[in-house]
């Protein structure tokens, strides 16, 4: 009997703990073949590309992009080229995980750019951000093959690197969007001129992390580039590819392009404001610490209350039992002199 009502509880201490402490949520070294949600189709790019119509279904294609049989291409290897495709129905997934298959060729040498750039964005306009205006609201990411930027630096090109914007910010080409970049993180990834053709990368976000892994000399393993938590994105949002030259020029060839819906149960917070009305933003990393300083005092709080709750539960019962005990004892006595 005492079994029955400790065990229960101590599962239930076990399970808070679990609930405080998160958990890990592991791409490395899994499979590019493994996809983790729900397909969606109307946010996707696979062959074959055209319809019937020789339309993309559900995309619509800006400047200089070309669709052919094999790839999308978003530039030819010339000067001063630019081309977008983007995704005319809106996102309304929170979560959510994308794949891109993906091509950068040309025959210069050392001397080459400018890249490309993946986009989760509140409207599709043009600019000089490869190809879309550099004072975008959402998210962009970038595949910077050229260094505009401080010579001496230690990064080595191409970069990934990311940026969220509300609107009000703009993204720098002439630093390679340093002053901007997302979580001050980025990692290099030579995707350039491939011999076993295209690319993958694989762009997710869940439970406001925004997490990077690529597949560059074609293993077909995830390899981690960075994440940054504490990334917040509304729904409602758009997809956009896009590839830009300038003086230095590639081939900008897209693949393929794949959407999942994610599953994520967010707790209920009462007034939290609409999915949609989220103001896109990253919160820095003084924010950052302040807010885990916050979570881990709230979580250690909530373990010593549960122990001490589990505690006085069990000293309850072994007095409660002992008290039995000793009342069933003294009955037994009283009956040997009946």
């Amino acid at each position: 009997m005492r079994n029955l009502l400790i065990f229960p509880l101590i599962k239930c201490y076990l399970f808070l703990l679990i609930k405080c402490n998160g958990y890990s949520d592991e791409i490395e070294d899994t499979s590019i073949h493994e996809y983790r949600g729900y397909y969606r189709r109307e946010h996707s790019l696979i062959k074959p590309y055209h319809s019937s119509s020789f339309h993309v279904p559900y995309w619509e294609l800006m400047g200089d992009t070309e669709v052919n049989n094999g790839e999308i291409r978003l530039t030819h290897n010339e000067q001063g080229k630019s081309g977008v495709i983007y995704n005319k129905s809106p996102v309304l997934s929170r979560d959510w995980e994308i794949t891109l298959s993906f091509s950068v060729t040309g025959t210069n040498g050392k001397l080459y750019g400018d890249g490309m750039a993946i986009w989760y964005v509140k409207e599709i306009k043009r600019g000089s951000a490869y190809g879309l205006n550099s004072k975008f609201k959402g998210l962009g990411i970038f595949l910077d093959t050229y260094h505009n930027g401080n010579k001496g630096s230690d990064y080595q090109f191409p970069l990934i690197y990311g940026m969220v914007n509300d609107g009000t910010k703009e993204y720098n080409i002439d630093n390679d969007g340093s002053s901007t970049r997302l979580g001050y993180k980025s990692c290099s990834a030579y995707f350039r001129n491939k011999k076993k053709g295209s690319t993958n990368l694989l762009l997710r976000y869940f439970n406001n992390t925004i997490s990077i892994y690529t597949d560059i000399d074609g293993e077909g393993k995830w390899k981690k580039c960075f994440n940054v938590d504490n990334v917040l994105l509304p729904i409602g949002y758009h997809f956009a590819i896009s590839g830009h030259t300038g003086d230095l020029h590639d081939t900008h060839d897209i693949l393929s392009f794949r959407m999942y819906e994610l599953d994520f149960v967010r707790p209920d917070k009462g007034n939290e404001i609409s999915s949609y009305d989220i103001i896109p933003q990253y919160l820095d990393e003084k924010e950052n610490e302040i807010k885990s300083i916050r979570e881990d005092n709230f979580s250690s709080g909530v373990k010593i209350f549960i122990l001490f709750f589990i505690m006085i539960s069990i000293m309850g019962f072994a007095i409660y039992y002992g008290l039995e005990y000793y009342k069933n004892r003294i009955a037994k006595s009283h009956k040997r002199f009946y």
